[in-house]
């Protein structure tokens, strides 16, 4: 291995340290899979990898790994529709699927209430999440879960700043509606 390659390899380890764990919970988020998660934040680090020469301007390297990382997801959620399609049948995009999520909270627990109410709010962002438009949501994650820019937004989903800004406005508006929707629905 050359310096060359050993400096390669030691700016590749240092670039997924920092961005693998944002970029995971990114995709969690949108996709609401542990295991598709997993799978997409493998995929993006791969891609950046094969194709970091491509990158023209460094700064923009944040904005690049999340725009890689939206395109699998929307890839990932393309493929699930089409299998549900095909199949005819529900696959749920709940994070709550996983039998290996650990035990319930016990009721008898006197913390408990409050950890309810912390499941049923968890549930609540979820779900508005899911029923919005997937260009929303990725929008929506990417500024308030990540704290992307305006402009690392823009530069992510290949639009204008203005676009941007737009789209998360529209995703706010959206999700505070289906958001809203919820909770009223979980206390009838």
């Amino acid at each position: 291995m050359s310096s060359g390659d050993a400096s390669s390899e030691a700016l590749l380890t240092g670039i997924y340290r920092e961005y693998s764990g944002p970029i995971h919970t990114y995709a969690f988020h949108l996709l609401g899979n542990q295991e598709d998660a997993d799978d997409v934040t493998q995929e993006v680090f791969i891609r950046a990898y094969a194709r970091l020469d491509q990158l023209r301007d460094p700064a923009s390297l944040r904005a690049w790994l999340y725009r890689i990382a939206t395109n699998l997801c929307m890839d990932q959620m393309r493929r699930r529709s089409r299998i549900r399609r095909v199949l005819g049948m529900a696959i749920s995009l709940s994070p709550d699927d996983d039998p290996d999520g650990g035990p319930a909270p016990d009721v008898a627990q006197p913390a408990a209430q409050a950890a309810l109410e912390g499941v049923a709010e968890r549930d609540h962002i979820a779900a508005a999440l899911r029923r919005m438009p997937p260009k929303y949501a990725s929008c929506l994650l990417m500024s308030s879960l990540q704290g992307l820019s305006y402009h690392e937004i823009a530069e992510a989903l290949s639009i204008s700043p203005g676009a941007a800004a737009v789209r998360l406005s529209r995703a706010r508006d959206l999700f505070a509606r289906y958001y809203d929707e919820l909770r009223k629905e979980g206390t009838s």
